[in-house]
Protein backbone atom coordinates (compact mmCIF):
# COMPACT_ATOMS: atom_id res chain seq x y z
CA UNK A 1 0.00 0.00 0.00
CA UNK A 2 1.00 3.58 -0.81
CA UNK A 3 0.88 5.29 2.76
CA UNK A 4 2.12 8.35 0.81
CA UNK A 5 -0.58 8.62 -1.33
CA UNK A 6 -3.07 8.90 1.39
CA UNK A 7 -1.12 11.85 2.80
CA UNK A 8 -1.08 13.60 -0.40
CA UNK A 9 -4.49 13.31 -1.54
CA UNK A 10 -5.08 14.48 1.68
CA UNK A 11 -3.41 17.62 1.32
CA UNK A 12 -3.95 18.61 -2.40
CA UNK A 13 -7.90 17.97 -1.73
CA UNK A 14 -7.27 20.30 1.16
CA UNK A 15 -5.36 23.10 -1.03
CA UNK A 16 -7.70 22.78 -3.67
CA UNK A 17 -10.29 23.95 -1.40
CA UNK A 18 -12.30 20.71 -1.92
CA UNK A 19 -14.50 18.81 -0.34
CA UNK A 20 -14.82 15.21 -0.39
CA UNK A 21 -18.09 15.59 -2.36
CA UNK A 22 -16.79 18.17 -4.75
CA UNK A 23 -13.65 15.77 -5.80
CA UNK A 24 -16.17 13.07 -6.11
CA UNK A 25 -18.06 15.39 -8.70
CA UNK A 26 -15.33 16.66 -10.40
CA UNK A 27 -14.15 13.50 -11.23
CA UNK A 28 -17.64 12.22 -13.17
CA UNK A 29 -18.80 10.31 -9.62
CA UNK A 30 -16.78 7.14 -10.78
CA UNK A 31 -15.83 6.27 -7.39
CA UNK A 32 -18.06 7.36 -3.99
CA UNK A 33 -17.42 9.59 -1.38
CA UNK A 34 -16.93 6.46 0.80
CA UNK A 35 -13.81 5.31 -1.37
CA UNK A 36 -12.15 8.32 -1.59
CA UNK A 37 -12.32 8.30 2.23
CA UNK A 38 -11.15 5.18 2.29
CA UNK A 39 -7.93 6.15 -0.20
CA UNK A 40 -7.03 8.74 1.98
CA UNK A 41 -6.96 6.73 4.91
CA UNK A 42 -4.92 4.22 3.51
CA UNK A 43 -7.29 1.14 3.33
CA UNK A 44 -8.16 1.08 -0.55
CA UNK A 45 -6.01 1.72 -3.53
CA UNK A 46 -7.67 3.51 -6.51
CA UNK A 47 -7.44 1.78 -9.85
CA UNK A 48 -5.18 3.47 -12.69
CA UNK A 49 -7.78 5.26 -14.26
CA UNK A 50 -9.60 6.86 -10.95
CA UNK A 51 -6.27 8.30 -10.00
CA UNK A 52 -5.69 9.45 -13.28
CA UNK A 53 -8.83 11.50 -13.07
CA UNK A 54 -8.03 12.34 -9.50
CA UNK A 55 -4.52 13.96 -10.65
CA UNK A 56 -6.39 15.93 -13.09
CA UNK A 57 -9.25 17.45 -10.76
CA UNK A 58 -6.29 18.38 -8.38
CA UNK A 59 -4.35 19.55 -10.75
CA UNK A 60 -1.36 17.83 -10.28
CA UNK A 61 0.62 14.77 -12.10
CA UNK A 62 -0.40 11.42 -10.96
CA UNK A 63 3.84 10.85 -9.97
CA UNK A 64 2.57 13.83 -7.57
CA UNK A 65 0.76 10.56 -5.71
CA UNK A 66 2.82 8.05 -6.54
CA UNK A 67 6.06 9.92 -4.55
CA UNK A 68 7.52 8.03 -1.48
CA UNK A 69 7.87 8.98 1.80
CA UNK A 70 10.77 12.09 2.32
CA UNK A 71 13.28 10.14 3.99
CA UNK A 72 14.60 11.58 7.25
CA UNK A 73 18.23 11.81 8.23
CA UNK A 74 19.11 10.77 11.55
CA UNK A 75 17.40 13.30 14.71
CA UNK A 76 19.54 13.02 17.75
CA UNK A 77 17.08 12.64 20.90
CA UNK A 78 19.61 13.07 23.10
CA UNK A 79 16.64 15.09 25.90
CA UNK A 80 14.75 12.06 25.70
CA UNK A 81 17.26 9.64 27.63
CA UNK A 82 14.63 8.95 30.26
CA UNK A 83 11.90 9.13 28.53
CA UNK A 84 10.20 5.67 27.02
CA UNK A 85 11.36 4.80 23.42
CA UNK A 86 7.73 5.49 21.99
CA UNK A 87 7.67 8.76 23.13
CA UNK A 88 10.56 9.91 20.63
CA UNK A 89 8.93 7.53 18.23
CA UNK A 90 5.70 9.22 18.42
CA UNK A 91 7.71 12.74 17.83
CA UNK A 92 9.67 11.42 15.01
CA UNK A 93 6.03 10.34 13.14
CA UNK A 94 4.85 13.88 14.21
CA UNK A 95 8.16 15.22 12.35
CA UNK A 96 7.83 13.12 9.26
CA UNK A 97 4.66 13.89 8.49
CA UNK A 98 5.72 17.57 8.72
CA UNK A 99 7.99 17.11 6.33
CA UNK A 100 6.01 14.94 3.79
CA UNK A 101 4.16 18.34 3.60
CA UNK A 102 6.76 20.64 3.27
CA UNK A 103 8.23 18.73 0.64
CA UNK A 104 5.12 17.95 -1.62
CA UNK A 105 4.24 21.11 -1.32
CA UNK A 106 7.82 22.02 -2.86
CA UNK A 107 7.09 19.48 -5.23
CA UNK A 108 3.64 20.68 -6.57
CA UNK A 109 4.98 24.17 -6.76
CA UNK A 110 8.64 24.18 -7.68
CA UNK A 111 9.29 26.18 -5.35
CA UNK A 112 12.65 24.38 -3.93
CA UNK A 113 15.50 26.67 -3.07
CA UNK A 114 18.56 24.75 -3.27
CA UNK A 115 21.47 24.85 -0.60
CA UNK A 116 25.24 24.66 -0.36
CA UNK A 117 27.02 24.25 2.84
CA UNK A 118 29.98 27.12 2.59
CA UNK A 119 31.88 25.20 5.46
CA UNK A 120 31.58 22.09 4.26
CA UNK A 121 35.44 22.08 3.80
CA UNK A 122 35.65 23.65 7.20
CA UNK A 123 37.78 21.70 10.31
CA UNK A 124 37.05 22.88 13.95
CA UNK A 125 39.79 21.70 16.33
CA UNK A 126 38.96 24.49 18.61
CA UNK A 127 36.39 26.92 20.25
CA UNK A 128 38.43 29.81 18.43
CA UNK A 129 37.46 28.18 15.16
CA UNK A 130 33.93 29.04 15.11
CA UNK A 131 34.74 32.84 14.90
CA UNK A 132 36.60 31.92 11.63
CA UNK A 133 33.60 30.09 10.67
CA UNK A 134 31.29 32.60 11.15
CA UNK A 135 33.63 34.99 9.23
CA UNK A 136 33.42 32.45 6.44
CA UNK A 137 30.07 31.83 6.53
CA UNK A 138 28.74 35.66 6.97
CA UNK A 139 30.93 36.70 3.86
CA UNK A 140 29.40 34.32 1.81
CA UNK A 141 25.52 34.70 2.41
CA UNK A 142 26.89 38.90 2.63
CA UNK A 143 25.84 39.65 5.87
CA UNK A 144 28.79 41.86 7.16
CA UNK A 145 28.79 42.30 10.32
CA UNK A 146 25.34 44.00 10.92
CA UNK A 147 22.46 42.68 12.86
CA UNK A 148 20.53 39.59 10.95
CA UNK A 149 16.95 41.34 10.41
CA UNK A 150 15.54 38.11 10.29
CA UNK A 151 16.99 34.84 11.22
CA UNK A 152 14.28 32.70 9.84
CA UNK A 153 14.27 34.60 6.38
CA UNK A 154 17.79 34.47 6.31
CA UNK A 155 18.08 30.80 6.43
CA UNK A 156 15.21 30.19 3.63
CA UNK A 157 16.69 32.22 1.52
CA UNK A 158 19.68 29.91 1.49
CA UNK A 159 18.03 26.97 1.35
CA UNK A 160 17.26 26.22 4.49
CA UNK A 161 13.72 25.62 5.64
CA UNK A 162 12.58 26.59 8.83
CA UNK A 163 9.58 24.62 10.39
CA UNK A 164 7.70 25.47 13.93
CA UNK A 165 5.72 22.64 15.79
CA UNK A 166 4.68 22.02 19.39
CA UNK A 167 5.86 20.08 21.79
CA UNK A 168 5.53 20.17 25.70
CA UNK A 169 8.60 19.62 26.67
CA UNK A 170 11.48 21.83 28.03
CA UNK A 171 14.51 20.40 27.36
CA UNK A 172 13.46 20.05 23.51
CA UNK A 173 14.24 23.46 22.08
CA UNK A 174 14.72 22.73 18.75
CA UNK A 175 15.83 19.91 15.71
CA UNK A 176 17.67 19.78 12.54
CA UNK A 177 18.18 17.60 9.71
CA UNK A 178 18.58 16.53 6.18
CA UNK A 179 16.05 15.53 4.24
CA UNK A 180 16.54 12.37 1.48
CA UNK A 181 20.18 13.91 2.04
CA UNK A 182 20.04 17.14 0.35
CA UNK A 183 17.53 19.37 2.06
CA UNK A 184 18.23 21.15 5.29
CA UNK A 185 15.52 21.63 7.80
CA UNK A 186 15.97 23.20 11.13
CA UNK A 187 12.39 22.88 13.55
CA UNK A 188 11.34 25.19 16.52
CA UNK A 189 9.51 23.55 19.14
CA UNK A 190 7.37 26.89 20.25
CA UNK A 191 6.65 25.74 23.73
CA UNK A 192 10.47 26.08 24.71
CA UNK A 193 10.98 29.24 22.53
CA UNK A 194 8.93 31.92 23.58
CA UNK A 195 10.64 35.02 23.05
CA UNK A 196 11.82 36.05 19.48
CA UNK A 197 15.49 36.18 21.13
CA UNK A 198 14.75 32.82 21.35
CA UNK A 199 13.78 31.67 18.80
CA UNK A 200 16.55 33.26 16.85
CA UNK A 201 19.34 31.52 18.91
CA UNK A 202 17.80 28.04 18.80
CA UNK A 203 17.66 28.53 14.68
CA UNK A 204 21.13 29.39 14.65
CA UNK A 205 22.41 26.73 16.82
CA UNK A 206 20.36 23.99 14.47
CA UNK A 207 22.02 25.68 11.53
CA UNK A 208 25.41 24.94 13.41
CA UNK A 209 24.56 21.30 13.66
CA UNK A 210 23.71 21.55 9.96
CA UNK A 211 26.73 23.55 8.73
CA UNK A 212 28.96 22.37 11.15
CA UNK A 213 28.76 18.91 12.75
CA UNK A 214 30.96 17.33 10.11
CA UNK A 215 33.55 19.33 10.89
CA UNK A 216 33.92 19.02 14.25
CA UNK A 217 36.94 15.96 15.02
CA UNK A 218 35.43 13.13 16.54
CA UNK A 219 38.13 11.96 18.70
CA UNK A 220 36.70 14.55 21.40
CA UNK A 221 36.29 12.27 24.37
CA UNK A 222 33.26 14.17 25.57
CA UNK A 223 32.02 14.75 21.84
CA UNK A 224 28.17 15.20 22.31
CA UNK A 225 28.69 17.74 25.14
CA UNK A 226 31.76 19.28 22.87
CA UNK A 227 29.42 20.14 19.24
CA UNK A 228 26.68 21.31 21.50
CA UNK A 229 29.32 24.05 23.17
CA UNK A 230 30.23 24.55 19.75
CA UNK A 231 27.13 24.68 18.39
CA UNK A 232 26.49 27.01 20.86
CA UNK A 233 29.45 29.75 20.63
CA UNK A 234 28.54 29.56 16.58
CA UNK A 235 24.80 31.02 16.90
CA UNK A 236 26.21 33.24 19.22
CA UNK A 237 28.80 34.54 16.73
CA UNK A 238 26.08 34.85 14.32
CA UNK A 239 23.72 36.99 16.03
CA UNK A 240 26.80 39.39 17.63
CA UNK A 241 29.79 39.04 15.67
CA UNK A 242 33.20 39.64 17.28
CA UNK A 243 33.75 43.18 15.37
CA UNK A 244 30.25 44.34 16.10
CA UNK A 245 30.60 43.67 19.66
CA UNK A 246 33.97 45.78 19.65
CA UNK A 247 32.54 48.39 18.11
CA UNK A 248 29.36 48.56 20.24
CA UNK A 249 31.09 48.20 23.96
CA UNK A 250 34.76 47.92 23.07
CA UNK A 251 37.10 45.36 23.81
CA UNK A 252 37.63 44.96 27.65
CA UNK A 253 35.46 45.83 30.33
CA UNK A 254 35.26 45.64 33.88
CA UNK A 255 31.78 46.23 33.69
CA UNK A 256 28.94 47.16 31.92
CA UNK A 257 25.43 48.17 32.66
CA UNK A 258 21.60 46.41 32.47
CA UNK A 259 21.25 49.71 29.98
CA UNK A 260 23.83 48.40 27.78
CA UNK A 261 23.01 45.13 27.73
CA UNK A 262 19.36 45.55 26.68
CA UNK A 263 20.38 48.13 24.24
CA UNK A 264 22.33 45.07 22.27
CA UNK A 265 19.70 42.95 22.86
CA UNK A 266 16.97 45.21 20.87
CA UNK A 267 19.40 45.93 17.91
CA UNK A 268 20.89 42.61 17.39
CA UNK A 269 17.77 39.94 18.58
CA UNK A 270 20.09 38.25 21.54
CA UNK A 271 18.87 37.48 24.59
CA UNK A 272 20.70 38.88 27.75
CA UNK A 273 21.69 35.16 29.14
CA UNK A 274 23.28 34.60 25.46
CA UNK A 275 25.24 37.74 25.21
CA UNK A 276 26.08 37.41 28.64
CA UNK A 277 27.75 33.99 27.17
CA UNK A 278 28.83 35.73 24.20
CA UNK A 279 31.03 38.72 25.84
CA UNK A 280 32.64 36.30 28.10
CA UNK A 281 33.64 33.78 24.82
CA UNK A 282 34.99 37.25 22.94
CA UNK A 283 37.36 37.74 26.44
CA UNK A 284 35.27 40.97 26.46
CA UNK A 285 34.53 40.27 30.23
CA UNK A 286 35.77 38.31 32.60
CA UNK A 287 34.82 34.57 33.91
CA UNK A 288 33.92 36.18 37.64
CA UNK A 289 32.20 39.19 35.75
CA UNK A 290 29.92 36.74 33.61
CA UNK A 291 29.16 34.86 36.68
CA UNK A 292 28.13 37.99 38.67
CA UNK A 293 25.64 39.08 36.23
CA UNK A 294 23.94 35.30 36.22
CA UNK A 295 23.78 34.73 39.87
CA UNK A 296 22.84 38.74 40.59
CA UNK A 297 21.22 40.08 37.29
CA UNK A 298 19.57 37.50 35.35
CA UNK A 299 18.71 34.73 38.15
CA UNK A 300 16.12 37.40 39.17
CA UNK A 301 14.59 37.80 36.05
CA UNK A 302 15.37 34.38 33.89
CA UNK A 303 12.38 35.50 31.24
CA UNK A 304 13.85 39.07 30.97
CA UNK A 305 10.79 40.82 31.40
CA UNK A 306 10.73 44.42 30.99
CA UNK A 307 14.54 43.96 29.69
CA UNK A 308 13.65 45.04 25.91
CA UNK A 309 13.15 42.80 22.91
CA UNK A 310 14.30 42.53 19.06
CA UNK A 311 10.98 44.26 17.42
CA UNK A 312 10.85 41.89 14.42
CA UNK A 313 9.00 38.39 14.78
CA UNK A 314 10.31 35.55 13.70
CA UNK A 315 7.40 33.80 11.86
CA UNK A 316 7.93 30.51 9.90
CA UNK A 317 5.24 31.23 7.10
CA UNK A 318 7.24 30.62 4.21
CA UNK A 319 5.07 26.78 3.59
CA UNK A 320 2.17 28.67 4.32
CA UNK A 321 2.53 31.87 1.78
CA UNK A 322 3.56 28.73 -0.67
CA UNK A 323 0.04 27.07 0.25
CA UNK A 324 -1.51 30.53 -0.80
CA UNK A 325 -0.33 30.48 -3.93
CA UNK A 326 -2.06 27.08 -4.69
CA UNK A 327 -5.01 28.19 -3.03
CA UNK A 328 -5.20 31.21 -5.58
CA UNK A 329 -4.33 29.21 -8.69
CA UNK A 330 -6.94 26.65 -8.00
CA UNK A 331 -9.32 29.51 -7.97
CA UNK A 332 -8.26 30.92 -11.51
Amino acid sequence: MNTNLSHRLKLIRKLRGMSMDMLVSRIGGIVSKMAISKYERGVMYPSGEVLFKIANACGVTVDFFNHPHVDIGKISYRFFEDHPAEVASLLTTQIQELLDQYIAVEDMTKTEVAFSNPLKDFIVNEFCDVESAVTVLRSEWQLGIQPIVSVYETLQLHGVRVVEFYYEDSELNGLSTYVNGIVPFVLINTFSNKTVERKRFTALHELGHLLLNNSIKKSNTDYDNMIENIVNRFAGAMLLSGEGAFNRIGKKREDITLKELISIKNLYGISISALNYRLYALDIISYEYRNHIFNDVINSNVMEKGWGGFPIPEVADRLSLIEERIKINSCL
